[in-house]
């Protein structure tokens, strides 16, 4: 990954920002000031910026389907008996099931409200 984009990922600031900071050499990768915005990270690389270390937080996104017959949660407005943690704040994504009209159906509670 280009050093511009991971610090700009990790330090949550534009990359034309990081750009003008590596010029300037605040940014160190492994210990030495490294001024070219091009430069690949190796993985596992320390990457510092003003000193201070930096870590790149790698989203995974999940796409789910739902097919005929798996309920939802609705968040703890429609059911509130789904067996999740709605309306309890952020939480992971956890499945959650409830018995209806004889029969099971399975869901994903977010727990994000």
């Amino acid at each position: 990954m280009r050093l511009d984009k991971y610090v700009a990922g990790a330090a949550q600031q534009s990359r034309s920002d990081v750009r003008r900071a590596i010029q300037k050499g605040l940014v160190c990768v492994n210990g030495a000031v490294c001024r070219s915005a091009d430069a690949q990270v190796p993985a596992g690389a320390a990457v510092t910026l003003n000193g201070q270390p930096l870590v790149l937080q790698q989203y995974v996104y999940i796409m789910l389907d739902k097919p005929k017959g798996v309920g939802e949660c609705g968040g703890g407005q429609k059911r509130r008996d789904c067996g999740g943690p709605c309306g309890q704040g952020p939480t992971p994504p956890q499945p959650v099931s409830r018995r209806a009209a004889g029969q099971d159906q399975h869901g994903l509670c977010a727990g994000d409200g």
